[in-house]
């Protein structure tokens, strides 16, 4: 920002340039028109130059307040994006403690599924309950295994957001 506003007010200053050029000139045949001169013909030129922008009709005020502006609305677009970044934190830390709490509650549903499934299996071998009743235990107990291994796997997923979202690199957190 700062160097692009000293390079917008320099327009306001005299710009002073200096350049130099050397030149060697290997004459292999004789002529006339050097004849004075030897056989080599060297020449050295300075050129200094001032120039100055004394009537710019606002043009250098114009271009300052557009860096300006352009400054302010990248640092807007800065400041938005850091609080982003913290939202997006928290956001991933309170999603984290639910997917915990998912766990804890698909564990509680494994139990009760095991221990329904167990005492209907036990009552299909007496001859108490049908097949159908047997066969929906079986199945509330896959499917309570099923969302267990789906809310461990929901928990790496919210383990890795927040690493991502704490900036650092996920691929040092792999195994």
């Amino acid at each position: 920002k700062r160097q692009y506003q000293r390079r917008v007010h320099g327009g306001y200053y005299p710009t002073l340039s200096v350049s130099d050029t050397y030149t060697k000139y290997d004459l292999n045949y004789e002529t006339s028109t050097y004849s004075s001169y030897t056989a080599d013909y060297n020449q050295n030129v300075l050129a200094l130059n001032l120039t100055w922008n004394i009537f710019d009709f606002g043009t250098t005020s114009k271009s300052y307040e557009a860096a300006y502006k352009r400054y302010l609305a990248l640092k807007s677009q800065y400041e938005y994006e850091k609080n982003r970044a913290k939202v997006d934190l928290r956001l991933s830390l309170k999603s984290y403690d639910i997917s915990k709490l998912k766990i804890t509650s698909a564990k509680a549903r494994v139990k009760a599924a095991d221990s329904a499934y167990e005492s209907i299996k036990a009552k299909y071998q007496n001859g108490l309950v049908d097949n159908v009743a047997y066969l929906e235990a079986l199945s509330q107990k896959v499917n309570a295994g099923s969302a267990l291994t789906t809310a461990l796997y929901d928990l790496e997923i919210k383990k890795a957001n927040i690493i991502y979202h704490s900036g650092k690199n996920i691929s040092e957190f792999i195994n």
